[in-house]
């Protein structure tokens, strides 16, 4: 059983379908709302079981809710979370999903709204829309809470659990620095790598494919993320990417130079420190 029995999702693509379809999958009797533009989209989710009810446009989240996510573009979140505050009662807990904290809560500003608990599902691939949603997609993920005051905040995090979320609190500012390491800087590290190819003679291209293994495919996978969201963290977390980018690129600057020398001995201890860093991580 849950507190949160009716719950509305602003916004059904990856995320937000994946969101909807791991919390069909726990509490199979929670009645779900979503709210998408796509009405082919709300179809498919209303046939494949996920969501009881679909509508074009928050104006139409009439029923009293216990709790709604907003999984919209970075840009238009705090837009959103204003509308939700503005339907919903006071007693609906608001959160959003979006992978910066800070900004949107600087883009809020004053009057601070009460029911909004900022959070962040550190989960994804490099698949868009609906249809590459899964319930798999959120199980065990790390989801990222900003602490409030609000008195479903405790309940809120249980539910975050309940559903096989590692829930962690953590600052805003804290958060959005920790996620240009580990998520936005990667995305552009990847498509930097992507692009070079890129840059190459159709021809070359095709050679480098026919000979490519898994660790090119690795390294490029991110490139098959939407350009808008690399675009997105990119500018709304401007600073941290850019302090991390400058650190990779200082990094990189020092494998050039060991290369050029052949320094054996720094290279190795790069890699080596790469390596322990990898074992540690994911082993």
């Amino acid at each position: 059983m849950t507190e949160f029995s009716r719950i509305a999702i602003v916004g059904l693509g990856l995320i937000g379908g994946s969101l909807a379809k791991r919390i069909r999958r726990v509490f199979p009797h929670t009645h779900i709302v979503a709210v998408d533009l796509d009405a082919e989209c709300l179809d498919l989710a209303h046939q494949d079981g996920t969501i009881d009810a679909g509508v074009s446009s928050i104006s139409g989240l009439t029923d009293p809710l216990d709790a709604v996510f907003v999984a919209v573009p970075m840009g238009d979140t705090a837009a959103v979370i204003r509308q939700v505050a503005h339907q919903c009662s006071a007693q609906t807990l608001i959160s959003d999903v979006a992978s910066v904290k800070q900004p949107i809560i600087d883009q809020l500003g004053v009057p601070v709204i009460p029911n909004y608990v900022p959070g962040h599902p550190m989960a994804g691939n490099e698949h868009q829309g609906y249809r590459h949603a899964t319930a798999e997609l959120m199980a065990g993920a790390p989801y990222v809470l900003v602490q409030t005051d609000f008195s479903k905040w405790m309940v809120f995090c249980q539910f975050l659990q309940q559903l096989s979320f590692q829930v962690v609190v953590l600052d805003p500012r804290r958060h959005d620095q920790l996620v240009a390491q580990v998520s936005h800087s990667g995305y552009w590290v990847s498509a930097s790598l992507g692009a070079v190819m890129g840059n190459k003679a159709e021809a070359h291209q095709q050679l480098a494919q026919s000979i490519s293994g898994p660790g090119f495919q690795s390294m490029t996978r991110l490139c098959g993320m939407d350009p808008f969201w690399g675009m997105e963290v990119a500018v709304h977390n401007k600073d941290e990417v850019l302090r991390q980018l400058t650190e990779v690129r200082d990094q990189l600057n020092d494998v050039i130079d060991a290369v050029g020398s052949e320094d054996r001995s720094a290279l190795q201890a790069i890699g080596q420190q790469a390596q322990a860093l990898y074992r540690r991580f994911y082993s």
